[in-house]
């Protein structure tokens, strides 16, 4: 009986060691996201502009949806697409203009990970108007991989508003883009 109980107790370890394992190295990495106010707004609007960012690690079928749906719909007060994302959001204003962190230790990298997320989607509602013809990419509008190849080895992502979109600061690495 005791060595029934040994080697069931040894099942279960070896059991527990690689389900621990799978879910290491099927989890995606967190990083911090930084994102930052380029200057040229107060020069375009006089002021920084009161600006919402948000961002919401997404699985392929959320980011097809996503990318459908046009950014002043998004920002909408009702808008059932973004109310349904477990998301974070950045405000920023002529009183709040500095850099925001979205932290990799925040409690949303494991509930997207945990919902399969293979991207980060990142959309702001930067004022002005905006012509974006179907079939094409809308600058207010950023969705990077979470592939842990495609970034620098513990980098963080850095993000710009510009008066012309959000622009990627921080280089794909080359690993990632390699088609790995």
């Amino acid at each position: 009986m005791t060595k029934r109980l040994l080697r069931l107790l040894q099942g279960t370890a070896v059991t527990a060691l690689v389900l621990s394992l799978v879910g290491c190295f099927s989890s995606v990495p967190a990083y911090n996201v930084k994102v930052s106010l380029s200057k040229d707004l107060v020069k375009k609007y006089q002021i920084y502009p009161s600006i919402e960012v948000d961002m919401a690690g997404v699985n392929d079928i959320e980011a097809l949806r996503l990318q459908s749906c046009p950014t002043t719909d998004y920002f909408q007060a009702q808008s059932t697409i973004r109310q349904s994302l477990a998301r974070n959001t950045m405000f920023f204003s002529e009183e709040n203009w500095k850099e925001k962190v979205f932290p990799e230790d925040s409690p949303l990298w494991e509930r997207w990970d945990n919902a399969g997320a293979k991207q980060i989607f990142i959309i702001a509602n930067i004022p002005g108007q905006w012509r974006v013809s179907e079939g094409k990419l809308d600058p207010r509008r950023l969705l990077l991989p979470l592939d842990p190849d495609s970034w620098p080895n513990g980098s963080d992502i850095n993000i710009v508003i510009t008066p012309a979109g959000l622009i990627l600061t921080t280089p794909l690495s080359t690993a990632g883009s390699s088609g790995k």
